[in-house]
């Protein structure tokens, strides 16, 4: 696979809310999209690196572990921060995160 035409994205609903957010992978020459994989949780903090996205994400509606998602075009990659608690506090609380 030419991964040189490809772009990576976050695409689905405000990250304002508890909103369901996919990866989504598109051949740009092709103009499909090639991958689409959801994303768990709230997303809190987005950074982009020369091959993707990196994602920090927490729980939805709660308080619980921390989680850094990294995305290419060859998939999603999770790796969970046991120690670092982060979420979304229903109710008007927004994000919060310790």
């Amino acid at each position: 696979m030419d991964l040189t035409h490809q772009l990576v994205a976050l695409v689905g609903g405000v990250l304002c809310c508890p909103a369901q957010l996919s990866v989504v992978v598109a051949n740009l020459r092709s103009r499909r999209v090639v991958r689409r994989e959801p994303v768990a949780g709230t997303v809190l903090h987005i950074a982009r690196w020369a091959h993707g996205l990196v994602l920090l994400t927490g729980a939805s509606g709660a308080i619980g572990p921390a989680s850094l998602v990294v995305a290419d075009a060859h998939g999603v990659g999770v790796a969970q921060l046991a120690p670092i608690q982060a979420g979304e506090i229903p109710g008007g609380g927004g994000v919060s995160q310790w």
